[in-house]
């Protein structure tokens, strides 16, 4: 167990980004039931530690919602959050993300 509160979040955050990559990969040891159940342990977590802030609670509960959205999308689309991943791009200058929030 982390001492820092914040240590363990980002420690959190950064395991279910890594689960979600090696789900996109097809990778054997992660499947969408794997990565739900250990999101929502993530999300009772942030829910029941009070010293964690509104601010650090709610974007943390909203990382982890956008996260179970993306796990259930088709396969067509995992080709597109794939792209998302990729960090050299500001997130507002892709079209694919905007085309996708319309439908």
């Amino acid at each position: 167990s982390f001492t820092n509160i914040h240590t363990d979040l980002r420690f959190r955050s950064l395991k279910a980004q890594c689960m979600y990559e090696l789900f996109l990969q097809n990778d054997k040891t992660v499947n969408a039931n794997l990565l739900i159940d250990y999101l929502n342990a993530y999300q009772k977590f942030v829910e029941r530690h009070t010293e964690i802030s509104d601010t650090t609670r709610q974007s943390n509960l909203n990382f982890i919602r956008l996260l179970k959205k993306m796990v259930h999308q088709p396969d067509e689309s995992k080709t597109l959050l794939r792209d998302f991943l990729i960090t050299e791009k500001a997130v507002f200058s892709k079209k694919w993300l905007l085309d996708l929030a319309k439908k």
